[in-house]
């Protein structure tokens, strides 16, 4: 019953932004870099600040975000390295890239029980050259027999005036993006082609 939180010790400012994403996708936590120790020195200890237009773009997108974190659980995971035994025909999720990195791993989450509140995937790309790529989602696997809404939210870019501004009002709606929207059919199979990610988007379905 107690909540876990990490920290991850590095000063790789492109992996730890992987690491943050790939946290939230899993549905945990992870404290901002700041001040973390790294090493001891003959002079005392080196340690990291991390700034925040390295980070806060991501942690900015998950106050965004939090209707979509809050109260969600694992339902699927698809990628490179990634398998899931509980769906060995017609998974939820799979990919086809033309062109794209081969890297990305795809975090499917929902609200057990509800049948009202939105399915997310939570796409992170792992790659340091990032590209865009197909998903091919199963609809019927989402909201079966239903027509199915579609959006891609993303961090927006950071813009200090911007946090500022939604920090005093607490209305974080203005640092996620909102890049692709799209109505599916009922039935069948969709694919998707999702830009370049730098690292996390959310894919948000919903029954239209």
């Amino acid at each position: 019953g107690k909540a876990q939180v990490f920290t991850f010790v590095s000063a790789d400012v492109r992996h730890t932004r992987k690491i943050i994403a790939t946290a939230y996708a899993c549905g945990s936590h992870l404290i901002v870099p700041w001040d973390v120790y790294l090493k001891s020195t003959p002079t005392g200890s080196e340690r990291y600040f991390g700034k925040p237009e390295e980070y806060a773009d991501l942690y900015g997108f998950v106050r965004a975000g939090a209707a979509l974190l809050d109260g969600y659980e694992d339902a699927a995971v698809a990628g490179k390295g990634v398998s899931d035994s509980r769906y060995r025909v017609n998974p939820p999720v799979s990919f086809r890239f033309k062109g794209g990195s081969g890297k990305v791993r795809a975090f499917v989450r929902a609200v057990p029980e509800s049948k009202d509140k939105p399915i997310v995937i939570h796409l992170v790309e792992w790659s340091e050259k990032p590209e865009p790529f197909m998903l091919t989602i199963s609809n019927n696997r989402f909201f079966k027999d239903k027509v199915l809404a579609i959006e891609l939210l993303v961090p927006a870019a950071y813009d200090g005036a911007l946090h500022k501004a939604a920090e005093k009002s607490k209305n974080f709606s203005s640092l996620l993006r909102k890049p692709y929207t799209r109505r599916m059919t009922v039935g069948g199979v969709t694919d998707i082609r999702i830009p370049a990610l730098s690292p996390w988007g959310i894919l948000v379905i919903r029954a239209n």
